[in-house]
């Protein structure tokens, strides 16, 4: 009988445990460590007085399948929900302007939305507008996202569209995050078609057949903790030890030892840095890369307000916040207009984030403040929850994927051991449930060659 652990209980931990079951043999147990006192790390939807906070990722892209395979396996695609298709703006000058309509990220797939921007000067415009008709060669090596966007579309596209939108999304800054970790399409449309442009031009065009089944972005009608919920619901073989820090594991003649217990092998799916930490006795050529992927850490906000508090929307769900305003938020999102069923009647729900640590009561004041500022909020919400989440987010800086490409090369050396999470192939909750299953069929591998 084989038994296997795994260290680390979010997405990916309960990915990586449920993929094990499907693939080892029946008597085979499977042993999850989780230091905290419940499962789903970051992903959390708590309910509390009739109001559901979304504390962590609020969606996944559906367009990466691996998140749609494992809901449908696990019965629950009935309770997928699409976003709706709303705008958002951007904070420039200290008012909310328009996000252009027809861009993909900061790459424009139509004329008259970069025309009619206020984002923008002239100036910029006619550069986009140039930018159509150049042929770059095939990009060398990796540069910034910054650099690409800088270099392709100006300084302004830069600053108010590429750096806040990335922020948002990684908590980092632009101008060290990767092109080819981060959006490497856009590098492939150049390859292809000359120009990022003309890329996202015939994306749109082959992409207008038919009405795809889910938006972009999906979620859960109870929130996005519905997925580790079903998915630790499912799992029949794994022990679930809570409460439990692991501080090391060490390898044997004839597997590994967690918190000096036996086991045959083990996945770690924990960040980076902790992940570096746990292996460094045991794989210390595969903890050397690991320690050097940094995270950052971000705050949410969670703000319950009376519809009549706030003012009236014209069909946005949020902004975003380019580092150039100097304000303490990256970004404010409207989760009840981009979900049903997210605040009760009568309520919207607002989110604001922030970069790095804060003490939580500075962290609502910073929200507070910018809602006043930015959108003349006066009254105070009816209710207001803080979420941290020191170094979750990992951070694919220039060079990433060549430095995951010789970690995947030094871990075959140990085939007792696999690691699993948001720093191998993205950030999302997809991109770490692939990564789940690579982890499960290498480490099963490995014990069949033993």
């Amino acid at each position: 009988m084989k038994n296997l652990a795994v260290v680390g209980g979010g997405v990916s931990g309960l990915a990586a445990a449920y993929y094990l079951e499907k693939l080892s043999p029946p008597d085979c147990e499977i042993t999850l460590f989780e230091r905290a006192s419940r499962v789903g790390g970051v992903i959390s939807s708590p309910l509390e007085d009739g109001f559901r906070y979304e504390e962590g990722p609020d969606s996944f892209l559906s367009y990466k399948q691996a998140a749609l395979d494992l809901v449908e396996e696990l019965g629950i695609t009935d309770r997928l929900v699409n976003s709706n298709t709303r705008s958002v703006y951007v904070v420039k000058n200290g008012r909310l302007e328009n996000f252009p309509a027809g861009f993909q990220f900061f790459v424009p797939t139509g004329w008259a939305p970069l025309a009619r921007t206020k984002l923008f000067s002239w100036g910029t415009k006619l550069r986009v507008a140039r930018e159509a008709f150049r042929r770059h060669p095939e990009t060398r090596g990796d540069l910034s996202v910054g650099d690409f966007a800088r270099s392709r579309f100006g300084e302004e596209v830069a600053r108010y569209l590429a750096e806040p939108l990335i922020s948002g999304i990684y908590g980092g800054d632009a101008d060290a995050l990767s092109m080819n970790a981060v959006l490497p399409q856009f590098l492939e449309y150049e390859k292809q078609y000359g120009n990022a442009i003309r890329g996202v031009i015939r994306a749109a065009q082959s992409n207008t057949r038919g009405k795809p089944k889910w938006a972009p972005f999906v979620s859960f009608q109870s929130g996005m903790q519905e997925l580790t919920d079903a998915i630790a619901g499912k799992l029949a073989r794994t022990r679930l030890r809570l409460g439990e820090s692991v501080e090391e594991i060490a390898s044997t003649s004839d597997g590994v030892r967690v918190q000096g217990e036996p086991f045959d092998a083990a996945i770690c799916a924990m960040p980076p840095a902790q992940s570096a930490k746990l292996l460094h006795a045991a794989a210390p050529d595969v903890a050397e890369i690991l320690g050097a992927i940094p995270c950052a850490s971000t705050v949410t906000v969670s703000l319950f307000y009376r519809e009549s508090d706030l003012p009236v929307s014209d069909g946005g769900f949020g902004f975003v916040v380019p580092r150039v305003e100097n304000r303490k938020i990256l970004a404010c999102s409207w989760l009840s207009a981009k979900y049903p069923n997210r605040a009760p009647t009568g309520f919207t729900y607002v989110r604001g984030f922030l970069r790095g640590r804060h003490e939580s009561g500075a962290a609502l004041d910073a929200v507070l403040q910018e809602m006043r500022d930015l959108m003349g909020v006066t009254r105070a919400p009816e209710k207001a929850r803080v979420a941290q989440w020191p170094e979750a987010m990992a951070q694919p800086l220039v060079g990433h994927r060549e430095r995951i490409a010789e970690l995947r090369r030094r871990i075959v050396a140990h085939p007792r051991i696999a690691v699993a999470g948001n720093f191998l192939d993205g950030i999302g909750i997809p991109d770490c449930i692939r990564s789940a299953k690579a982890a499960a069929e290498k480490v099963i591998l490995g014990l069949s060659g033993s």
